[in-house]
């Protein structure tokens, strides 16, 4: 049966009944060698039909990226990396999800980026969060954190205008924001965009729950973990039926978001993956 290969650092993005999954490193047995460079393989999953099939090939291989629907047949590909720091890019492509009028599939192009409301283009990354959202009459896609060719775990927040696909740096308070941040992952709900988790710079695994209002570009702090990690070193965190289940920290894990509802499942964590429902207020 025509199936992707078992992958890590791909992503993933459902359009309509198609299921995306770009890239990322193809994992075989433990007994052999593994792979040194990311597949080019995309992957296109029918939720109707219940059938896999190839998609155009991406132009590079390609880890540690992200892909977001632009629109009801279109997806964006935004940085990542080949098979090391150096190799990391910030550079965007875009292909369609419908196949051509004699059935061919359609090719990857390369779209040239601008400079809005910012003084520079955003750091080329990997490891970096992102998510399409409706502020009022545009859709633009929230870029948060990620790492950088040197190394450098990035905090900055940054959202492309997909009128012109230029990027402009949104404001973040030196006070109250995530903080720099991998491995996270963010999904919308109305105009705000939440993060979960993640690793930060002292390579802590998170597990705090943000909220970014794109409208008033404001965070918020929907749960603080520093908190639970206080009650529970001082014998204070016994769960009852009356208290939330609360997800320990963690990365590199798959987030989306229903009608008020965070979904959490997997991740790299210090005990066995789970799936968590978060109930939130938009």
């Amino acid at each position: 049966m025509l199936q992707p290969p078992p992958l890590e650092g791909s992503a993933s993005v459902l359009v309509g009944n198609q299921l995306f999954i770009v890239g990322g490193m193809i994992v075989t047995e433990s007994s052999l060698p593994q792979p040194t460079e990311p597949t080019n393989q995309v992957w296109m999953y029918d939720t109707a039909a219940k059938s896999w099939e190839r998609w155009t090939d991406f132009p590079i291989g390609i880890c540690h990226h992200q892909v977001v629907a632009i629109d009801n047949n279109q997806i964006l590909i935004l940085g990542g990396e080949k098979d090391c720091a150096a190799s990391r890019h910030m550079d965007l492509y875009k292909c369609s999800t419908l196949k051509n009028a004699d059935g061919s599939l359609p090719s990857w192009t390369l779209i040239q980026a601008a400079i809005g409301a910012a003084t520079a283009m955003p750091q080329a990354r990997a490891f970096h969060t992102a998510s399409t959202i409706h502020v009022r009459l545009d859709t633009i896609v929230f870029m948060y954190g990620g790492k950088s060719v040197d190394n450098e775990i990035l905090g900055d927040v940054w959202y492309l205008s997909l009128d012109d696909y230029a990027w402009s740096r949104l404001p973040s308070s030196i006070s109250l924001d995530p903080g720099p941040r991998i491995g996270c992952s963010s999904a919308v709900i109305g105009e705000c965009v939440y993060i979960f988790g993640g690793q930060d710079r002292d390579d802590r695994l998170r597990s705090d729950l943000w909220r970014y209002n794109t409208f008033d570009r404001l965070w918020h702090l929907c749960y603080d973990d520093s908190i639970g990690a206080l009650e529970h070193a001082a014998g204070s965190l016994t769960r009852s039926n009356s208290q939330p289940i609360v997800p320990e920290g963690r990365m590199s894990y798959s987030m989306c978001s229903d009608l008020g509802n965070i979904w959490v499942f997997g991740a790299s964590t210090k005990q066995i993956p789970s799936c968590v429902i978060c109930g939130v207020s938009p």
